[in-house]
């Protein structure tokens, strides 16, 4: 054997390893990564047809969580839950501004759903977690901060 074939072989060799290593590496990452982004005192407001901008809902006001898919595959999210500072017991959220709240499947590559409530119906303030749960029963929680970016 010549030194070109031995090269050649350890070079073929230890390129098969570090493609089976990198294999392993994106089935164990290929999943469902949900991520969250909650905020506070929202208004909602439209246009008329003169084209002012009006408060459509005046001296209300809003909170959302906005969930997205930051990972490989798609997600199905089929339950949320607030815990709230003064209970041990956590409320389903069923309904928000727009009407019922669904089961909704996210896709991959950062698809996002936004659920809009009322302070009326859960006052931010008293929001200690949510919780999101999915088709495969895994959890996803996320701790509210309560502090207002300026």
């Amino acid at each position: 054997m010549d030194i070109a074939t031995i090269i050649a072989a350890w070079v073929g060799a230890t390129g098969s390893i570090a493609l089976t290593f990198f294999e392993i590496y994106k089935h164990l990452n290929n999943k469902a990564k949900v991520s969250f982004n909650v905020g506070s005192g929202f208004r909602i407001v439209g246009s008329t047809l003169e084209g002012k901008i009006v408060d459509m809902h005046p001296g209300k006001e809003f909170w959302s969580i906005t969930v997205s898919n930051v990972g490989n595959k798609k997600v199905t999210i089929t339950q949320i839950t607030i815990q709230r500072n003064d209970m041990k017991k956590m409320s389903m959220l069923t309904h928000d501004f727009h009407g019922p709240v669904d089961t909704y499947t996210l896709n991959p590559g950062g698809k996002n759903h936004t659920y809009t409530i009322t302070e009326e119906l859960i006052p931010f303030k008293s929001t200690k977690a949510i919780y999101l749960m999915d088709s495969t029963g895994k959890v996803y929680k996320h701790k509210v901060n309560h502090k207002r970016s300026k």
